[in-house]
């Protein structure tokens, strides 16, 4: 998917609260593209300020090649770079219907890749998939135990965009579900570009139920798989005293 400044910006942002993953063995859903909203003499700049120190020279070298060849290849090779920059690696794997590097497969299936993953990335696949059920299933098994999920999902707004936008519960039931960790939960809003920390459950329903939700903005996710079980698909925490009622008054 496309790398645009709103993920430019919030990688980065995670990167100095010091809570993005680096070096890992990482699988991509959606092969990622450079969109070209940010200058490339920022990414640059950034090569210097965020690139392994014995790698920066050798990236940024790669970068100017780039720029001067302009290969067919150049959205995704500059996209790479970005890998580089941030992460300090590059997808091993990626899985997308499209990308020229990419593993054909359709993600509405269950797959079997026979590997599990350090970082596991969706900027902005799920929402493309119907059967995201299986989508997330896929990435749990997929992700290794202390290992990272990084989601990019649509909230509001995105018309015509893809068959879903995904509340915030999605996020904190599905990690409650299933023994993630969520590090961190950001809303963030395109125009004019800004960012809403939401710490908590709790917290984004206090703002958003005083605040209209802004239209075309994306709920971005870290979170850890903390243990070695079997997926579970979330319940929305809303309904749990009712369940546990009605598992009461049958006993």
């Amino acid at each position: 998917m496309a790398i645009t400044g709103i993920e430019y910006s919030i990688i980065r942002r995670i990167r100095d609260l010091a809570k993005l993953p680096l070096r890992g063995d990482i699988l991509e859903l959606g092969e990622s593209v450079w969109y070209g909203d940010v200058p490339i003499n920022a990414l640059a700049q950034d090569i210097y300020a965020y690139g392994l120190e014995n790698e920066r020279e050798a990236i940024f070298r790669k970068l100017n090649d780039i720029i001067e060849k302009k290969p067919d290849s150049y959205p995704f090779d500059i996209a790479k770079i970005w890998y580089q920059t941030f992460f300090h690696a590059t997808p091993s794997l990626m899985i997308d219907q499209n990308g020229p590097n990419a593993l054909k497969l359709d993600l509405n299936s269950r797959i079997e890749l026979n590997k599990q993953y350090d970082i596991v990335i969706n900027f902005g696949t799920a929402e493309h998939i119907f059967n995201v059920y299986q989508f997330f299933e896929n990435i749990h098994r997929w992700t290794k135990v202390g290992g990272y999920m990084i989601h990019s999902l649509p909230f509001s707004g995105w018309y015509d965009h893809g068959f879903y936008n995904f509340n915030p519960t999605f996020i904190w039931d599905l990690a409650r579900s299933n023994t993630y960790t969520n590090l961190t939960t950001v809303n963030a809003v395109l125009n004019p570009l800004k960012f809403l920390q939401l710490d908590t459950r709790e917290k984004a329903i206090e703002h958003f139920g005083a605040n209209p939700i802004p239209k075309d903005s994306l709920i971005y996710s870290i979170m850890t798989k903390d243990k070695d079980t079997s997926f579970r698909t979330p319940q929305q925490y809303i309904y749990d005293e009712l369940e546990n009622s009605e598992l009461a008054s049958s006993a």
